[in-house]
């Protein structure tokens, strides 16, 4: 072939090499990125004194090993350096001889490699690593247009976890064990060691057993400022269905403007002190700090039946 023909071929090789190798991927490692609390996992939300909690950090592509530390109300902490593998490291610390409280992991794996795990709990021996929902105490009542009012108080027994997404549900049931009508009521979350009055109502006749379940879950995050009071007035009045009403003061000492939609829940007790009812209503407007605002509901019950009121608002802001 003369030399004239050859050269425009070489060309045109040398330019589809160049193509084919531009639209090759390109095949790199994986780019480092700052560390953050959402690449580190906890094992619970809670464990024992003197147990272990389980850590996990992921996406450390620079780095080869990760100092984590114990971080919380004591002074003493607890040190660990683990050895990345597969770009995460894995560990447990033992949480002995630390108090209770609410600890974080401060994770350090290198330059730009800090950050500090969600929250979790150490909570006493023995005691369990979830919140618990139970019934303390609970009654009902039926009134003259045919309603059976059910109040009920329930506890959060964990001296350190909120219990949250709480449910009850509540069966109204004859003598004969049959359930005549059910309902289910969600309530406000519950702080470590609290009890927050709740209930609801139900057209219902011949009531002879309510029963009350309530489940809900674990959390570490606090509860909204919650403020508890009781009725300062109880009337009749002049209603076949309606026949009480009560309310009373809101003193606002939370120091943020509290919104009129604020919840307010409350049960009714008889003279010898037994719970006969129960519901929820909202203050009559947003209350600024430092001012009283007032709250206001009528009921099925009749007024033999409501000899005191106590309520809990969980405080929104305005």
């Amino acid at each position: 072939m003369p030399e004239s023909t050859r050269k425009p071929m070489l060309s045109r090789a040398l330019i589809v090499g160049a193509v084919t190798a531009l639209a090759l991927p390109l095949l790199t490692a994986p780019t480092a990125t700052a560390l953050s609390s959402s690449d580190i996992k906890l094992s619970s939300l809670a464990v024992n004194q003197g147990s272990k909690i389980g850590v996990e950090v992921n996406y450390l592509y620079g780095s080869k090993r990760c100092k984590m530390t114990l971080s919380g109300p004591s002074r003493k902490v607890k040190k660990k350096t683990v050895r990345v593998r597969n770009s995460t490291a894995k560990t447990r610390i033992s949480t002995a001889g630390l108090p209770v409280g609410n600890y974080v992991v401060r994770v350090n794996c290198g330059k730009g490699e800090r950050a500090s795990s969600s929250s979790f709990s150490i909570v006493p021996k023995g005691e369990p690593r979830e919140a618990t929902c139970d019934v303390a105490d609970y009654g009902f009542s039926e009134g003259p247009a045919g309603d059976t009012t059910v109040g009920f108080i329930v506890a959060n027994r964990s001296s350190a976890l909120t219990a949250d997404s709480v449910k009850a549900a509540i069966q109204f049931l004859d003598a004969a064990g049959n359930t005549l009508a059910s309902t289910t009521e969600y309530l406000m979350d519950i702080g470590p060691q609290a009890m927050v009055p709740s209930g609801t109502s139900a057209d219902a006749i011949g009531v002879s057993s309510v029963r009350v379940a309530v489940v809900c879950e674990s959390s570490n995050e606090p509860t909204n400022p919650r403020l508890r009071g009781q009725a300062t007035y109880i009337e009749a009045r002049n209603s076949s269905i309606y026949p009480v009403r009560f309310g009373g003061t809101i003193p606002n000492t939370t120091g943020v403007t509290i919104s009129g939609s604020s919840r307010i829940d409350f049960v009714s007790r008889n003279a010898a002190g037994q719970i006969t009812g129960g519901g929820s209503t909202y203050p009559e407007a947003f209350i600024p700090p430092n001012t009283t605002g007032t709250w206001e509901t009528i009921d099925y019950m009749t007024p033999n039946n409501v000899a005191s009121v106590e309520w809990a608002m969980n405080v929104t802001e305005e």
